[in-house]
């Protein structure tokens, strides 16, 4: 229910499915990859300068032809090329090119995507910061890399921008990532619901734990009533948090989430 709530408040424009749509076919071919015959790293470059501009492309197809001409260089010699664009300020300054080439790194996982993946929560093309988005989701988890995400959560005046890193971190499932999101959460200061909602399903699929219990009952005071309901069926099927509270009593006269958002006394 959670994301079936997030999805459908999200915005795709058309650039957005175009680039997915890209990447959903390469992705399909990328684990057939033969790399090609040895190269020096100055012929890569120059082989494969002129794809530059199809990657820039708006036309999916374009796009899609350029991505699979780059994979079959394979990881050694593809990520080597792709750096050496990603370090070159007049590649980088295209900012559709710039994720794509990050995008590939990630395929290959290969962190020294991740600056300019993180740098591309910030676009305001929603097709480039939802491909920055997947392709961060691909290195699973990481606790520096929840650092910087969290970084994002907390400081980014940008609302897509906190929304996709609460998304990558929500797939994490880690002690490092459930804290960055309660946290997040129990600050009350998020103004988009679909970020708080982001980080109610990060810490709802979380392994059971202390904190993890603690920040669902944080949720229970959320301003948003449907934030508090999912907060509230989650707890009610917690054995250890009805052993924490009354067993004996009802949970409708324990709480409800359409009364006024109060704080619960819970000892566990």
């Amino acid at each position: 229910m959670m994301r079936e709530m997030i999805e459908s408040n999200r915005v795709r424009n058309s650039s957005g499915l175009g680039l997915l749509a890209t990447l959903a076919v390469v992705g399909m071919l990328s684990g057939c990859r033969t790399p090609q015959e040895k190269k020096s790293l100055q012929e890569l470059i120059d082989q494969q300068t002129p794809i530059l501009k199809e990657l820039a492309s708006y036309q999916s197809e374009r796009q899609r032809r350029a991505v699979n001409r780059f994979l079959k260089l394979g990881h050694k010699q593809g990520s080597e090329v792709a750096v050496w664009f990603l370090n070159d300020p007049a590649v980088t300054d295209n900012e559709r090119v710039t994720v794509l080439l990050a995008w590939m790194l990630a395929s290959w996982k290969d962190r020294r995507g991740t600056p300019f993946l993180l740098d591309s929560l910030e676009s305001n093309d929603s097709g480039v910061w939802r491909v920055a988005e997947e392709a961060l989701i691909n290195y699973g988890p990481d606790d520096p890399l929840a650092s910087r995400l969290g970084d994002v959560l907390e400081g980014s005046k940008n609302s897509d921008a906190r929304l996709a890193a609460a998304s990558v971190l929500s797939r994490m499932k880690t002690s490092r990532s459930v804290d960055l999101l309660g946290s997040h959460l129990k600050g009350k200061e998020e103004p988009l619901k679909e970020v708080r909602v982001n980080c109610l399903f990060g810490i709802e699929k979380s392994a059971p734990s202390r904190a993890r219990l603690g920040y669902l009952v944080d949720s229970l005071t959320d301003p948003d009533i449907e934030i508090r309901e999912l907060a509230w069926q989650v707890l009610q099927r917690e054995d250890r948090f009805w052993n924490a509270v009354k067993p004996d009593q009802e949970p409708a006269t324990l709480y409800h989430p359409a009364s006024e958002p109060k704080d619960m006394a819970v000892s566990y």
